[in-house]
């Protein structure tokens, strides 16, 4: 099995957020929940993860914009960021600067999918705390 990856998942839906990381958690990945893009975007500078799930439509700071802060900051530049919405790609790309997102998924999110993403996705070295 591939070495876990650390992700963030970050859902205004605090069921779907905590489903999808315990999942994640019971496939061997370091899992971290945010309910909106203030929290993830401070979540992401502390634990550096090697993906971001994010959804677009959280009310307040919505999904690209969230992405636009974590990208400026020094985590974000190394880390995946896959869009994780009810929009179609058409909706979303005419709606919404999706620039800043790596990846896309519809939700419910594909599992097998996301697997293969993760799987291909190199883990960010660390260094020793």
């Amino acid at each position: 099995m591939p070495a876990g990856k650390r992700i963030v998942v970050t859902d205004d839906n605090k069921d779907g957020a905590d489903s999808l990381a315990e999942l994640l958690r019971l496939k061997g990945h370091e899992a971290f929940v945010a309910y909106n893009g203030e929290t993830a975007v401070e979540l992401v500078a502390r634990v550096r993860p090697d993906v971001v799930l994010l959804d677009i439509l959280m009310p307040g700071l919505d999904g690209c914009e969230t992405a636009r802060k974590i990208r400026a900051g020094p985590a974000g530049q190394k880390c995946l960021i896959a869009a994780v919405t009810g929009l179609s790609r058409t909706q979303l790309q005419q709606r919404l600067d999706v620039g800043d997102f790596d990846f896309y998924f519809m939700k419910p999110v594909d599992i097998r999918a996301l697997d293969d993403l993760l799987a291909a996705s190199p883990s960010l070295e660390r260094s020793p705390s």
